[in-house]
């Protein structure tokens, strides 16, 4: 649905990305939004991420050295990727989730080594998540099947809440890896 290089969108008040795909080489990011080099995606008030899937990474946003930010009811919801990040997937990124935000039903579980159902953080990415923030029904072909983070930063507060989800291995909601 979305790409973006070295740019910025703002989604707000009632925008639906739905059904968008990125299959079919070997580099299939970012089902819904696609986002490098200091990109940044801002949503806000009534907007909906929906089955959306990626190949490889990132079935509903994928970010790479750029920024995603969510506000006031914003819903990921049952979105998938085959290796990592079935709604989110951030690569030396950081992302901020609050005030009513839901992840629900995304999937990571393409391979056996598929990782973060929910979100998948590496190369020191971080997310923050506060005041009423929803991560459920999400699954991982191996691990982290809520939130999967390699080298990174994730906090959680102020009614954040994982709730069933499940991995193959470990991790059934959150898998922390250190560097």
């Amino acid at each position: 649905c979305l790409r973006l290089l070295a740019s910025t969108a703002v989604l707000s008040h009632g925008i639906t990305l739905r059904g968008c795909t990125a299959q079919g080489t070997t580099s299939s990011h970012g089902g819904g939004a696609y986002l490098s080099s200091s990109s940044s995606i801002e949503m806000h008030t009534d907007v909906t991420v929906r089955d959306c899937a990626a190949g490889r990474e990132g079935g509903a946003v994928y970010a790479s050295a750029s920024s995603v930010v969510a506000h006031g009811g914003v819903q990921f919801l049952d979105s998938s990727s085959a290796t990592s990040g079935g709604c989110l997937r951030l690569l030396a990124s950081t992302a901020v989730l609050s005030h009513g935000i839901t992840l629900r039903g995304c999937t990571a579980q393409g391979t056996t080594s598929s990782h973060g159902g929910g979100a998948y953080l590496s190369s020191s990415s971080s997310i923050e998540m506060h005041t009423d923030v929803t991560v459920r029904d999400c699954a991982a072909g191996r691990e982290g099947g809520a939130v999967y983070a390699s080298a990174s930063s994730v906090v959680a507060h102020g009614g954040v809440q994982f709730l069933d989800s499940s991995s193959a291995t470990s991790g059934g909601c959150l898998r922390l890896l250190a560097s």
